[in-house]
């Protein structure tokens, strides 16, 4: 401090951040090398590159997000670790080491893809062939790092929650339902992600190009074997497996009704990668009217389901009087005037004044509930745009949109981009349920809703019925 009370600017925050900042930097510059040296691949080299790097993409996609997600609770201060049980509440990171972890791993996979990119571009293709098994191990030394740096509590409690996830065999936790559910978005990912082990465990990739009797990747790698289907299909199959576990544990028949829903993915997964083959190679499905069915009932089905289920927002509170309590509470609160879907905003304290009619019209939307935390804007918009993101399997039937390489990985990133819209109303319905019987506080908006809440943090959260 200094006369005036004026405090010293300090330079340890700039100084902080400078190991970030650097971080960033060297990605951008491995992201130029790689633009630079793709020109120069050979066209099998660069499809390899795609293989073997576009799995590690979405992934680190969604776990920046859910730094967002944290992000955002906290700004809000929507207390989202209360789902979690009292044994992995410890464990939550704050966003900022999310973002740390984040941009670790992020550093990992450009530096391999430029080093990848280089090699190949120069033809030092036994260079090139060891860059996707250090890219994986280098990802995996983060995680599973023994040292006691970046948090390793919380790496040791997500490989954990992976281990329950991949062997469904125990009561399902929150955080057992949260990462499965994360994980059907990533289906797409750890069917990439199998192809690129299988082209790894098969012999050397790289020698087409300099041996001319080298016979190609071995069938397991292809696109529609038994092996890279059942990989796609594995994040669904869980959270099929968890459906019936969590039905034997409390008896929701609506668990099964979920299963249901994930049984419908099976058959819309499989057909959806033969009809792609299909469309790449120029020729048409033969089974493009079954497909179209199965696909738009699970699409129909699981949309009906994020709604009616999962965000607990049910059709059925119209103008028509089902329930009519919510409906007046809707009708009489005052929409925010965000502009901005993503910018969230609190109720405030002090009723307002009253508001006659539905501004987004009654029957045509969901039901918003009149404590609810966010803006009313932004559940318009995370109902439509949910839809439309689930719909984007429909890009297929739009001409040759499906001939370029990166349209697949743009519909992968769309969906994790959809999972994390979902969360938030997610994480506000689980909230809901573990709220006190006893009745809200007077006040209305946010603020009831938090202090009743607040009640909930001894109770537990170790639900996931998701």
């Amino acid at each position: 401090m200094i006369g005036g009370g004026k405090k010293i600017l300090s330079l340890k925050p700039q100084t902080s951040q400078m190991p970030q900042v650097a971080m960033i930097t060297w990605c951008s510059a491995c992201l130029i090398c790689v633009a630079l040296c793709v020109p120069r691949m050979d066209k099998f080299a660069a499809l390899l590159l795609l293989m073997y790097f576009q799995p590690v993409i979405p992934p680190l996609f969604m776990l920046w997000l859910w730094g967002h997600n944290v992000n955002r609770f906290e700004r809000l201060q929507v207390d989202y670790d209360i789902c979690f049980s009292s044994h992995d509440r410890k464990y939550l990171l704050q966003h900022g080491d999310i973002s740390k972890i984040a941009l670790a791993l992020t550093t990992v996979a450009t530096s391999m893809a430029a080093l990848f990119a280089f090699a190949t571009s120069a033809r030092v293709y036994l260079l090139a062939e060891y860059v996707p098994l250090l890219l994986y191990c280098g990802l995996s030394i983060v995680l599973v790092l023994p040292l006691n740096v970046m948090h390793r509590s919380s790496r040791a409690f997500f490989c954990e929650t992976v281990q329950r996830v991949l062997l469904p065999l125990q009561e399902v936790s929150w955080a057992d339902f949260l990462l499965a559910d994360m994980f059907t978005s990533l289906a797409k990912s750890t069917s990439d992600f199998t192809r690129s082990m299988c082209y790894m465990a098969t012999g050397p990739a790289l020698q087409g190009l300099v041996a001319s009797h080298f016979s190609g990747p071995s069938a397991l790698c292809q696109p529609l074997s038994f092996l890279t289907l059942s990989a796609m299909c594995l994040p669904y199959a869980i959270r099929f497996v968890q459906c019936f576990i969590v039905f034997f544990c409390t008896g929701n028949v609506m668990q099964l009704f979920n299963a249901a829903k994930y049984a419908s993915s099976f058959p819309a997964l499989i057909l959806t990668a033969m009809e792609h083959e299909y469309h790449v190679a120029g020729k048409p499905f033969p089974l493009r009217s079954i497909w179209m069915l199965v696909t738009s009932f699970n699409c129909i089905y699981s949309f009906y389901w994020d709604i009616e289920q999962d965000w607990d927002m049910p059709w059925l509170a119209t103008a028509a009087g089902v329930q009519p309590g919510v409906a007046k509470k809707q009708h009489e609160e005052q929409d925010d005037g965000s502009a901005w879907p993503l910018q969230f905003k609190p109720k405030p304290v002090s009723a307002p004044p009253p508001r006659r009619g539905n501004p987004y019209g009654a029957g045509l939307l969901p039901a918003i509930k009149p404590d609810c935390l966010y803006s009313r804007r932004w559940y318009v918009w995370a109902v439509v745009s949910n839809l439309l993101l689930r719909l984007t399997w429909t890009h297929r039937l739009l001409g040759d949109l499906e001939n370029h390489l990166a349209v697949p990985l743009i519909m992968a990133l769309l969906e994790v981009f959809r999972r994390y819209q979902w969360v938030y109303i997610r994480v506000e319905t689980e909230l809901r349920k573990l709220q006190p019987k006893a009745p809200h506080v007077s006040q209305p908006g946010q603020q009831a809703l938090m202090q009743s809440l607040s009640k909930a943090r001894e109770g537990g959260g170790s639900g996931g019925g998701g």
